[in-house]
């Protein structure tokens, strides 16, 4: 009896130290999006946001934040929120992203109302890959929108999702080839308030 107790004892224990109930610590951060080959891999998270609280006083509010997303000791892209207004009936938010050097990013159509050539980052969703076969684009200023906020007269348009984390694919002009980066962010508007969740970040050649 003591014998068969020792035994039945043995298994529980076992059991619950098998490898596949421990939790393990996520040890790849390109697990959950494919950008670039295998060269130069690079992350880091951030947990950073990037907002504002527009208040009725006419002064313009502003928050930015820029990110080296190689770790060249070079910025590769810079994040705006900015917004202002005198009364209820006019004042308005925006976010701006502005690619840096002669970086490139993966766009869509989309069609806000304070975005006249239509273009906005692309939402990549989990398991996506970023890659030379990404539709890449740069403007002349390389800056773009991805959601508006303002009083009815003038409309709002949000062409990302509210509170829900995605991914931006950028490609990165090294001196002989090129890096594909990604940013993990979420956006977040409310009423008067206006918030970039950058999660993290990471590229690889």
């Amino acid at each position: 009896m003591q014998t068969l107790s020792i035994f039945l004892l043995s298994i529980i224990i076992n059991a619950c130290s098998s490898p596949d109930d421990i939790p393990k610590a996520e040890s790849n951060p390109f697990s959950y999006i494919e950008a670039g080959s295998t060269l130069n891999a690079y992350s880091k998270t951030v947990n950073d946001t990037i907002g504002i609280e527009v208040l009725l006083t006419s002064q313009v509010f502003s928050d930015s934040r820029s990110y080296d997303l190689d770790n060249d000791g070079k910025d590769d892209i810079n994040f705006l929120c900015i917004g202002g207004g005198s009364d209820e009936n006019t004042w308005g938010m925006n976010t701006h992203i502005t690619l840096l050097d002669s970086n490139e990013i993966v766009v869509t159509e989309c069609n806000p109302p304070w975005n006249r050539d239509s273009l906005s980052p692309f939402s990549l969703t989990k398991g996506s890959d970023i890659s030379s076969q990404s539709y890449f684009k740069q403007k002349s200023k390389s800056t773009y929108g991805f959601a508006f906020t303002a009083d009815g007269s003038n409309g709002s348009g949000n062409c990302w999702g509210n509170e829900d984390y995605k991914f931006i694919g950028i490609k990165i002009k090294k001196e002989d080839s090129y890096a594909y980066a990604w940013i993990k962010l979420a956006l977040k508007t409310e009423d008067k308030n206006l918030e970039i969740i950058i999660d993290s970040f990471g590229s690889r050649e």
